[in-house]
């Protein structure tokens, strides 16, 4: 009988094989045999080496009191120009008891899901989540205020964005003329800077991120403009870096259209969300825009989209109790 050298192998050596696959080989590795699997879900599989590029993350209405949460791993070719490649990963429903889609952000893996109160993190590779509860169930001394300083007499709209590790709204002053508020996360401390000098017909639309710079969009006159903030936090470095033709055949309300960009591609590609239902592909090298159809059962209720970096490091790790297993 021939003697089969992998089922013998050191778990060192099937370790360091297995943490070189990208995350969704790994996690088909897991169910090929248990001891894969008890390798891989283990402590000493090295899971915080694992490098894997950026996912999207789609999160839309599933039920009155639950969402539906797909995840796609999307390629980015460096300098070729290419159509929108994205290969399903997993997709889960997060049941929660209350009405409406979740709101989220990500950071380390995780997902920080927010429907009202409870605030949930969850893992959608591990399949984990946990309640966080609200503040009011933690334990006294977690929770502080931070002063508003910088920020004070400002109201703050619409969800926070983050760009380079601090937070950022759109905010408006005692006049209805708008700003935006960087919230510094490690020295605790607000910061009022200028958006653009867009004119005040264009003031009031959306901040977003592209190539790790701050950026603001706004449709005007059948295109969609993209100015960027070269230098972080630097006015003057406001610069107008796309004009995105909107000519094709799909039919957008040009004075209320929602604009939100999710990825820049290294070709220059951009996929973006409009009005809060579509998502549309830009291509730099025919500059013409496309939908994207990526839900099996053509949902066409609202869709919120992240930009994710799997990781299959569990909750537990993170000293998270009662996590739950979807």
């Amino acid at each position: 009988m021939e003697l089969n050298f992998f089922q013998y192998l050191p778990s060192e050596i099937t370790s360091n094989i297995l943490s070189r696959l990208p995350i969704r080989s790994l996690a088909v590795s897991k169910s090929v045999c248990k001891p894969w699997l008890n390798l891989i879900d283990s402590d000493y599989f090295h899971k915080s080496e694992i490098k894997t590029p950026p996912a999207l993350i789609l999160l839309t209405e599933k039920t009155m009191d639950s969402t539906w949460c797909a995840v796609f791993e999307i390629e980015d070719e460096d300098e070729k120009s290419h159509d929108f490649h994205h290969i399903p990963l997993m997709d889960l429903e997060i049941p929660h008891g209350n009405r409406g889609i979740m709101g989220g952000i990500t950071a380390n893996g995780l997902l920080l899901l927010y429907p009202g109160i409870p605030v949930y993190i969850c893992n959608p590779i591990t399949r984990e989540y946990t309640d966080l509860g609200c503040p009011a169930d933690c334990i006294p001394g977690t929770w502080r205020r931070v002063e508003a300083g910088a920020a004070s007499g400002f109201v703050f709209h619409d969800q926070s964005i983050e760009c380079n590790g601090n937070i950022h709204w759109r905010v408006f002053d005692l006049c209805g003329d708008m700003w935006i508020c960087g919230f510094d996360v490690e020295t605790e401390s607000f910061r009022i800077f200028s958006i653009p000098p867009v004119g005040d017909g264009y003031r009031d639309w959306y901040l977003c991120v592209l190539r790790d710079c701050l950026c603001y969009c706004y449709p005007h006159e059948n295109e969609i403009v993209i100015w960027m903030m070269k230098e972080y936090q630097v006015e003057d470095s406001w610069t107008i870096e796309y004009k995105l033709s909107t000519m094709f055949d799909i039919n957008f309300n040009l004075d209320h259209l929602y604009v939100h960009l999710i990825k820049h591609f290294k070709d220059g590609d951009i996929l973006m969300m409009l009005d809060e239902y579509d998502l549309i592909y830009y291509s730099n090298k025919t500059r013409t825009l496309q939908q994207v159809g990526m839900f099996r059962d053509g949902s066409a209720g609202l869709i919120r989209p992240l930009i994710f970096t799997p990781s299959l490091i569990s909750l537990k790790n993170f000293g998270f109790e009662n996590v739950i297993s979807f």
